[in-house]
C-alpha cells in the first residue's frame, strides 16, 4: 500500500507497506501496491506489516549531495594532499548515486503518482462508525484484480460468494467475492462491508484469525485474505480423522473468547467459517456479520440457513425479544459454537438428515437439537463433552456459559484425556 507522507520534512518520500514475513524490499520494487492510502490516516491493517521508504528523484538527489557532504567532512579533512579533496567527494557522490539507484525505481514513481492523482476522481469514503476510523479512498487500481482473475476457475462458489486463489509468486492469495441479486438491499450491504472492513482491520492479533490483506472492488465487493489450503475445518477433519479435535476447539473458543473481550459477536460461527493453517491450526474467518455489542446500527442478518441460528434469533417474540430482533449476541455466538463443536466430532451438518429447512425451525423451536451418533463416540466424544456441548445449546440463553467458561472446561478435559 502506498502513500504520499504529509509528515516528513524536506523532500517527499513514498512508503509502503508490504507484508512482514514476505517483504518487498527497496531492491524489489514493483508496480502491484494498487490501493492508495490518505496520508493522514494509520498504517494500512493490523498485523505483520513492515514499512520501505521508496524516495522521489528529488529526494534521491538531496540524498546523494548529503552523502558526499557528510563524507567529505569525516574523511577529506584529515589529508594532507590536496588532490584527494577534489577525488573524494566525486567518488562519495558516485557511491551516494549508486546506492541511491537501488531505492528508486522510476515504474514505482509513476504508478504513485498516477495514483496520487487519481484520487482528485474518486470521492473520499468514510468506512469508519466513528470519528477515529480509517478513511478509504476508492480508485481504479483496484479493477485490475479482474485481470488477475479472468479466465480462472473458481475454487469454491457459495449462494453469495465465490471464491478463488492467485499465487503472485511470492505468495498465494484468496479473493472472496460476494455476490448478491437485484433484491438484495445494497444500502444495507454497504453498511454491513464496511462495519466488516473496520472489525476485521482492528481486530486484535490473534494467532487464530485470518489476517485479512486487503478489500478490493472487481467491482463486487472482494476481500482478500492468504490462502488456506487446508481447507475448512469440516474438509480438514475428513482428510486428517486423527488430528486433535479438542485442541481445534479450543483454538476456536480462543479466538471467539478474544472477539468477545473486546466487545465483538462474531455472528457466524459455523464449519465453512473456519479454516486450517499450514501449521494445522484453526482460524475464525468471515466477519460479515459481525458486530460491536454497542453498534447503534439496526442488525438485519442476511439470513442463510437456519441451522445454525439460534432459536430467539428465528423466533425472537417467544424469546422475550421485539418481533424484528434478530440481533447476534455473545450468548448466540456460543448456541453456535455448540453447533460447531458437534459437527467437529460428527463430521456431519447440523440436522443434516432432515432436508426441509422448515422442519429444522420446528426442531430448533421445539428444543431439538442434533443427536449424539456412534460416530462421535468413535471420534473421542465422552458424557462430560456431550454435557458441555448441551450447556452450549441450551435453549434459553440465560443458562449458556460464557466462551471463557467453555474455553477453560475444554483445557481441563483434554489434559484429563492426556493424563489419562
Amino acid at each position: 500500500m502506498i502513500f504520499q507522507s504529509g509528515r516528513l520534512s524536506g523532500p517527499p518520500l513514498y512508503a509502503v507497506y508490504n507484508q512482514a514475513h514476505g517483504p518487498l524490499s527497496p531492491f524489489f520494487c514493483s508496480n502491484h501496491h494498487q490501493h492508495l492510502r490518505a496520508r493522514r490516516t494509520r498504517a494500512p491493517l493490523r498485523g505483520g506489516w513492515r514499512l520501505s521508504v521508496y524516495p522521489t528523484l528529488s529526494f534521491l538527489i538531496h540524498f546523494i549531495k548529503e552523502f558526499a557532504r557528510a563524507f567529505a567532512v569525516v574523511f577529506v579533512d584529515s589529508l594532507i594532499f590536496s588532490w584527494w579533496k577534489l577525488v573524494l567527494p566525486l567518488l562519495f557522490s558516485i557511491a551516494g548515486a549508486v546506492i541511491a539507484s537501488k531505492f528508486f525505481n522510476p515504474r514505482l514513481q509513476r504508478i504513485v503518482v498516477d495514483n496520487h492523482n487519481a484520487l482528485s476522481d474518486f470521492p473520499e469514503r468514510n468506512t469508519g462508525l466513528r470519528d477515529h476510523d480509517t478513511l478509504y479512498y476508492h480508485h481504479p487500481g483496484s479493477v485490475d484484480l479482474l485481470r488477475f482473475l479472468k479466465g480462472q476457475r473458481s475454487y469454491r462458489d457459495g449462494k453469495h460468494t465465490t471464491t478463488y486463489i492467485h499465487d503472485f509468486g511470492w505468495e498465494v492469495y484468496a479473493f472472496k467475492i460476494l455476490r448478491f441479486d437485484q433484491s438484495t438491499d445494497m444500502g444495507r450491504l454497504e453498511t454491513q462491508r464496511q462495519r466488516e472492513a473496520i472489525i476485521w482491520n482492528t481486530l486484535p492479533r490473534h494467532a487464530n484469525f485470518v489476517r485479512l490483506c486487503d478489500i478490493a472492488t472487481t467491482p463486487d465487493i472482494c476481500f482478500v485474505t492468504f490462502w488456506m489450503r487446508n481447507g475448512n475445518i469440516a474438509e480438514y477433519i475428513r482428510e486428517h480423522p486423527q488430528c486433535d479435535r479438542l485442541l481445534l476447539i479450543i483454538q476456536i473458543a480462543q479466538a471467539l473468547e478474544c472477539l468477545h473481550d473486546h466487545n465483538i459477536i462474531h455472528g457466524s460461527v459455523r464449519g465453512s467459517n473456519v479454516l486450517i493453517d499450514d501449521n494445522g491450526a484453526a482460524c475464525l474467518t468471515n466477519f460479515l456479520s459481525a458486530r460491536r455489542t454497542n453498534d447503534p446500527i439496526e442488525f438485519r442478518q442476511v439470513w442463510g440457513t437456519g441451522r445454525w441460528n439460534a432459536p430467539e434469533q428465528r423466533f425472537p417474540e417467544n424469546f422475550g425479544r421485539n418481533m424484528d430482533d434478530n440481533r447476534p449476541t455473545k450468548k448466540s455466538d456460543v448456541y453456535t459454537f455448540g453447533l460447531l463443536f458437534w459437527q467437529i466430532f460428527s463430521g456431519a451438518v447440523p440436522f443434516s438428515n432432515i432436508r426441509s429447512d422448515a422442519k429444522v425451525l420446528l426442531h430448533i423451536l421445539n428444543g431439538r437439537r442434533p443427536l449424539r451418533t456412534q460416530q462421535c463416540d468413535e471420534a473421542g466424544l465422552n458424557d462430560e463433552l456431550w454435557a458441555l456441548i448441551g450447556q452450549c445449546w441450551a435453549q434459553d440463553e440465560r443458562l449458556r456459559p460464557s466462551i471463557s467458561e467453555v474455553v477453560r472446561e475444554v483445557e481441563r478435559l483434554r489434559g484429563q484425556l492426556g493424563d489419562g
